[in-house]
């Protein structure tokens, strides 16, 4: 009986053991994984249901290559392989629905996902306060429901890319200005209002993607992102730009789509390098005169401002690069007389505008006839006013361009032969 006993008794202990040692290797699963410093690494948890969970009797681990193998779930999206891989240099990190504490003694907070299954919050980032991820370059934290990014954060200097676009932000932490290698940096589909000032120290920064938020204006330290090449603002509820994004001198696009962007500034002007601009569906009132010395601007969607933007800038002829024009849904009734210096254009929208020169019959035709239209009737005023200037000894103005030409022109009208003398 009592050799019974004791041979119980060494069985439990052995199980206890054997207990203990399943409960580590859960708490640390990438400690069990040789990581050389200075080297990243990739890891992504499988997204398991309530009904796959009891099937998941492994653990992920890393291979010789860094590349992630381990059991795979049941409602990966359609289209996935039986195998997974991915870069190197990458955390790509996805819901995860086994008990993994990012660290000894904290404990894996919890919500519901929307198939009822228990899907363990991604607020296990604070592991990133592990020295072994330091050296990371790219961590994806994509469609997770983030609701907060730990100041911890500001400790992977190594990162080259970062996105946390999907989620539930609605701040980003003052300690993201430290990734001072930042390059690509998308936090579109969240709930922000706001950027830190701190955006300014990501001076090596060159794709910035803050489309589907709620911002109402971007900071003036933004001008302090100099490399930056994209700039994605769609669908937030800016209404200026800050005067500091002319000195974002290597910017390509600049996409302000869905907005509430009533004016933009005149700095624009030193954006020398800018391909497209998209200010389509807001309330602009004018295209700054600025915007026509774009040397480099391909293609230019000022359109579905509506009423608002009543006319184009006099000098919208200068745009010499331009290939694609998007004007329609807008209230202007005239083309200025230089729009007949287009003529590299190869796409031009103009509908849903009340057209009065050219008529909605030419608009109609197409882009050819607009602008034959626009040279015959630059032609004919100048022969008018070649004939009155040798009459009159003054210049004349055709009844067609009078109104729109002489507002804010350096000429006015003297009495009512409409004359132009210069003011």
């Amino acid at each position: 009986m009592a050799v019974s006993i004791i041979e119980l008794e060494e069985r439990h202990q052995k199980y206890d053991a054997l207990i203990a040692k399943v409960q580590n290797a859960v708490i640390h699963p990438l400690h069990n994984n040789a990581v050389h410093e200075g080297s990243a690494y990739d890891y992504k948890q499988p997204v398991l249901s309530a009904t796959d969970s009891s099937k998941h009797s492994s653990l992920p681990s890393l291979s010789e290559d860094n590349s992630y193998s381990g059991p795979l779930s049941r409602n990966l999206s359609a289209g996935n392989s039986g195998e997974r891989s991915f870069k190197k240099s990458t955390i790509n990190s996805s819901r995860i629905s086994t008990p993994v504490a990012p660290y000894p003694g904290s404990q894996p907070d919890q919500d519901n996902g929307e198939d009822g299954a228990k899907h363990y919050s991604p607020k296990v980032l604070s592991a990133i306060n592990n020295a072994k991820i330091h050296s990371l370059k790219e961590l994806k934290l994509n469609d997770m429901g983030v609701e907060w990014i730990p100041e911890l954060i500001g400790n992977l200097t190594h990162l080259t890319s970062l996105d946390l676009s999907g989620n539930r932000l609605t701040a980003l932490p003052e300690s993201i200005g430290e990734l001072s290698n930042l390059q690509y940096l998308n936090v579109s589909k969240n709930a922000l209002k706001t950027l830190p000032e701190t955006i300014g120290c990501l001076t090596s920064l060159r794709h910035l993607d803050i489309q589907m938020n709620k911002i109402e204006e971007l900071p003036m330290t933004i001008g302090l992102c100099t490399q930056l090449v994209e700039l994605l603002c769609d669908f937030n509820e800016l209404k200026v730009l800050p005067e500091a994004t002319g000195n974002l001198v290597s910017l390509q696009k600049l996409r302000l789509y869905m907005n509430h962007v009533h004016r933009l500034p005149t700095t624009l002007r030193s954006l020398t390098n800018l391909v497209e601009l998209d200010v389509k569906f807001n309330r602009l009132e004018r295209v700054p005169e600025s915007v026509c010395y774009l040397p480099n601007l391909i293609k230019l969607d000022v359109s579905s401002n509506f009423v608002e933007l009543k006319e184009l800038p006099g000098a919208i002829g200068q745009m010499q690069s331009l290939r694609e024009l998007n004007i329609s849904n807008n209230h202007i009734s005239l083309l200025p007389p230089s729009f007949a210096m287009l003529t590299g254009l190869e796409k031009l929208e103009m509908d849903q505008n009340p057209w009065v020169i050219p008529p909605l019959d030419v608009v109609q035709r197409g882009k050819e006839a607009v602008f034959q239209f626009m040279a015959d009737l630059v032609s004919q005023e100048a022969k008018d006013e070649k004939e009155t200037i040798k009459k009159t000894g003054f210049g004349r103005l055709s009844s067609v361009f009078r109104k729109k030409k002489t507002q804010g022109s350096p000429y006015k009208v003297k009495k009512k032969n409409d004359l132009l003398i210069r003011a």
